[in-house]
């Protein structure tokens, strides 16, 4: 400890309140028979609230409020308004007999580096010559193939094919034209109860469903990816890249 100090409420201000405040507060107003007769007119004698109790927050003793002096631990006012019902249905959320049964359809998912990371590969660096006069019917092949060597993502990838006409309304098939996959996108939620008997925590994975695919307009492709959420959102990401004749320099901008 370097200095110990007693500040002054008024010039210094209030310290912020701290967990242990919260317990005080508490078990000052148990001891108080003024706010027991108040729990007594709600309908229960039970001050620890134990009785079908998971959550506390799930039975809240409206038309309460406890003025606390702290520091000399006394209850200074005691303000009630004769709201006396206390609700005391279960609000366990794990609870398979409140929330009713889960969905089942995810499939589990093992997420594993036995190795450790890896620290990032320096860039490397190449010289290619440009080969001015070549078309680019001829360079690159037509559709979004052509990119899929740079996705590299969780299997399984479902590839499928597209069906489009050309200048003149030929149909052709363009071979994995689209691909999908779904992967894992860190946290949906989580939450941790430390008020619960006993402590509880829990949480889900956020999972997200991927549309892909690339258009080739002569040297250079735009990327679409489609994202679909567990939480009902959905996101469209478009990105421009091109590719230089060496066949493996590859740049994508958003």
């Amino acid at each position: 400890m370097i200095k110990e100090a007693e500040l002054d409420p008024k010039a210094d201000g209030q310290i912020p309140i701290l967990a242990q405040d919260y317990l005080d507060g508490d078990s000052i107003c148990k001891g108080e028979p003024v706010y027991v007769s108040a729990l007594v007119k709600r309908g229960t004698t039970d001050v620890d609230m134990d009785e079908n109790v998971h959550i506390m927050y799930g039975h809240p003793i409206d038309g309460l409020v406890a003025h606390v002096d702290l520091t000399n631990r006394k209850l200074l006012k005691l303000v009630d308004t004769d709201h006396t019902h206390i609700p005391m249905e279960s609000v366990d959320y794990l609870d398979p007999k409140v929330t009713g049964t889960t969905h089942n359809c995810m499939k589990p998912q093992h997420i594993k580096q036995p190795g450790g990371g890896a620290p990032a590969s320096p860039p490397r660096t190449t010289s290619c010559r440009a080969r001015p006069g070549r078309s680019a019917s001829a360079s690159w092949p037509r559709g979004p193939h052509a990119a899929r060597h740079l996705v590299q993502r969780p299997r399984p990838i479902h590839y499928l094919d597209a069906t489009v006409v050309d200048d003149f309304y030929e149909p052709f098939v363009i071979k994995n034209a689209t691909f999908m996959y779904e992967e894992d996108f860190g946290t949906l939620w989580k939450h941790t109860d430390v008020l619960a008997s006993p402590p509880t925590g829990t949480m889900r994975r956020q999972h997200r469903f991927v549309v892909s695919f690339f258009v080739t307009v002569g040297s250079y492709r735009y990327g679409f990816y489609w994202y679909f959420y567990l939480d009902g959102r959905d996101e469209l990401d478009c990105g421009h890249g091109y590719q230089m004749d060496c066949g493996h320099d590859y740049q994508m901008d958003d």
